[in-house]
């Protein structure tokens, strides 16, 4: 069984081999899939086969499953959206293929990204707590760009920083600019986000 496709979920960050090197890539760079994860992925596996379902990768499947953050740009709130879609437009102009990964994240699904690397498998992503991310009030994305048919995740490939400076042209916040305490490359949100969020309380 191969899994041609890419990702669809900021947790999904392998796309190629057979579904068993995948699940080992992923265990490797600390993304879980021990114990009751890994049979669950089995199980979602027989489910799919004893179904039928044209699913071509389970194991990214379980994981959308599980991890259901919106990647819906109408979930953003009217103060950033323009400044989103011009920030896109402008990476299609440039040749930039860009995957949208997150827009708006529940609370319940902030306090389960902030555990991980702290009270669950897998690396510390993020250091903001529910209710301290942009992602819960709908005004910020998390972008990846694809290079060679592969998501880069790493950060490290100069597209990244042409991809931060259009985001920074449209007045968006990038939390991979050499000045960000935290450093979250596929991170970009709205620069008065707080001000903006205590609107909604």
């Amino acid at each position: 069984m191969s899994c041609p496709e890419g990702p669809r979920n900021p947790l999904w960050r392998h796309g190629r081999g057979t579904v068993l090197e995948i699940a080992r890539q992923m265990i490797r760079d600390g993304h879980g899939l021990r114990g009751r994860d890994l049979e669950e992925w089995y199980d979602r596996v027989r489910e799919l086969a004893l179904e039928r379902l044209p699913v071509a990768n389970p194991l990214r499947d379980l994981i959308e499953r599980r991890y259901a953050m919106s990647r819906n740009l109408d979930d953003l709130r009217p103060e950033v959206r323009p400044m989103v879609d011009a920030f896109l437009a402008d990476c299609e102009a440039d040749d930039i293929d860009i995957l949208v990964t997150c827009t708006l994240r529940s609370m319940a699904e902030q306090t389960a990204l902030y555990a991980q690397g702290r009270t669950t498998p897998g690396k510390i992503v993020t250091n903001a707590k529910p209710g301290q991310s942009a992602h819960n009030f709908g005004l910020a994305i998390d972008v990846v760009p694809i290079v060679n048919g592969k998501p880069d995740w790493d950060g490290t490939h100069p597209v990244w920083h042409q991809v931060g400076a259009l985001g920074q042209l449209r007045g968006l916040r990038w939390l991979g600019a050499p000045d960000s305490p935290f450093k979250e490359e596929a991170h970009f949100e709205a620069p008065n986000w707080r001000s903006l969020a205590d609107l909604t309380t």
